[in-house]
C-alpha cells in the first residue's frame, strides 16, 4: 500500500498560521475524506470569496502549503481534504489522466506526436 505523500499533522492541529486569512477560510470550508468532498462554489460562499479566488486559493493551499487537497469527480463531486491512501491514489490517478489528455491535444494542435512534443517541454518547475 502506498504511504500518504502529506505530513497530515500540520493541517489536523488546525490551518491559523499556515496561510493567510482568505487561504485558512478556505482550508476550513474543505471536509476530510471523500465522502465529504464539496464543490468550488460552495467552499467559496462559505468562505466569503468568489469561486475562482477559492478555486487559486485551493491550488495554492496545495502547491504551496502542502495541504493534501483532493479532487472528486464523482458524486460526491469537488474538493476535499486526503486522508487515505487510497483517496491519495485516486486523486493522483485523476490529475495523472487529465494532465495527459490536455498535453495530448496539445501535441495535437501543434501537429506533433505526443513524443515530440514533451521533448520540446521545458522542463521548469
Amino acid at each position: 500500500m502506498q504511504q500518504l505523500a502529506f505530513d497530515l499533522s500540520a493541517a489536523a492541529r488546525g490551518f491559523s498560521g499556515l496561510c493567510g486569512p482568505e487561504e485558512e477560510a478556505v482550508a476550513l470550508a474543505l471536509r476530510w475524506g471523500r465522502e465529504n468532498a464539496r464543490r468550488v462554489a460552495d467552499l467559496a460562499a462559505e468562505a466569503g470569496l468568489s469561486p475562482r479566488h477559492a478555486q487559486e486559493l485551493i491550488q495554492h493551499l496545495l502547491l504551496k502549503h502542502h495541504v493534501p487537497v483532493g479532487t472528486a469527480m464523482a458524486e460526491p463531486f469537488g474538493n476535499y481534504l486526503i486522508n487515505s491512501d487510497e483517496d491519495l491514489a485516486e486523486t493522483v490517478s485523476l490529475l495523472r489522466s487529465r494532465g495527459l489528455s490536455n498535453l495530448v491535444r496539445a501535441a495535437a494542435l501543434k501537429r506533433m506526436s505526443l513524443r515530440r512534443f514533451l521533448l520540446e517541454l521545458p522542463l521548469e518547475g
